[in-house]
């Protein structure tokens, strides 16, 4: 008996340490209007923008100790948001708000709303998954028909038909500051594709699909990380791919969602079994692999797919079922 009183005790102190300094944003307990949270995004100060299954959220910290949180929804009825399911956000060099949806791109100035559909981009399909930003302030978009440049004037398409693109539905995206003209990744269903904006030249990386490449990171050290839809976590050398998956390694499930950089080195990675509800988070140091479980964090056990850290050093997670999960947590 003692044995076990002594086991659950610690079993206690676990549980309560590692869900120190978690807590979660929720359509319960706060005003988020969809638990399904796409896309989360560093704003302006302290703010926080988000992309949900139900529009576009801008949140702030209360202006005091006894004040609420800031909440500001935009959707279809009250804005000029094309649709309210918002999947990707990026913020431009002044400062305005790019939301990518399933029915087009809008850009919100903070005054007023501009609308840009597939015909606008010189595409077929509205359906945005990814947006980036370049080093010259030009917003790159990826969709179901292919991707598209915007440099305040005009649009440039890219097609596997007009272009280098290895595939036409483009999942994620990653931009490569270069001196003589940014480096395009393009996560697609069918691979990784690169562009040069500089010489026009285009590199396809072969054996990275497994399903599609949801998301991609050039980390600190110049690596590409890409994750797939049921083929692991991919680390592109510059001449191969090394992938982590379920059979060689720890990661918990070969289809991955979101990765980021927590810090030099080490990974958030969020992954999604195949055929169940839910997910998990972890942290990836290229050698041992970190688990946020129920038993030992915070976590909701929801599949993440969206990870960005504030200006306060705490990250938030945007999960499929759970709302926002937000942790100051080190390794």
């Amino acid at each position: 008996i003692l044995a076990i009183a002594v086991g659950y005790t610690a079993f206690t102190l676990q549980l309560t340490l590692g869900r120190l300094g978690w807590s979660h944003f929720t359509t319960q307990s706060t005003l988020l209007p969809s638990n399904t949270v796409h896309a989360v995004l560093a704003g302006p100060g302290e703010q926080m923008i988000l992309g949900t299954e139900r529009g576009a959220v801008l949140w702030s910290p209360p202006e005091a100790t006894d004040l609420p949180d800031r909440w500001t929804v935009y959707t279809t009825e009250n804005s000029g948001l094309p649709n309210d399911r918002v999947l990707a956000v990026a913020r431009d060099e002044m400062d305005h708000l790019w939301f990518g949806t399933e029915a087009g791109l809008a850009r919100f100035d903070g005054v007023g709303w501009q609308v840009h559909r597939a015909g606008d981009m010189g595409l077929v399909g509205d359906r945005v998954y990814a947006l980036d930003v370049d080093s010259e302030g030009r917003i790159w978009v990826g969709t179901g028909t292919g991707a598209a440049v915007y440099d305040g004037k005009m649009w440039t398409s890219f097609t596997a038909a007009s272009s280098g693109l290895v595939e036409d539905r483009v999942l994620s995206l990653a931009v490569e500051p270069h001196p003589e003209g940014d480096r395009i990744w393009f996560g697609t269903q069918a691979g990784v594709s690169r562009f040069d904006t500089g010489t026009g030249a285009w590199v396809d990386l072969p054996d990275a699909s497994a399903g599609g490449v949801t998301d991609l990171l050039l980390d600190s050290a110049g690596g590409l990380w890409a994750g797939t839809l049921g083929g692991g976590l991919g680390r592109w050398d510059g001449e191969a791919w090394t992938f982590y998956r379920t059979g060689d390694s720890e990661i918990p499930s070969k289809t991955v969602t979101v990765i980021a950089e927590a810090e030099p080195g080490v990974l958030w990675v969020g992954t999604a079994p195949a055929a169940e509800v839910g997910g998990m988070l972890s942290q990836f140091d290229g050698e041992t692999w970190k688990v946020y479980a129920r038993h030992n964090s915070g976590y909701s056990m929801a599949e993440p797919l969206a990870i960005t850290q504030d200006e306060q050093g705490r990250w938030w997670i945007g999960t499929r079922t759970a709302g926002v999960a937000i942790v100051q947590t080190h390794r």
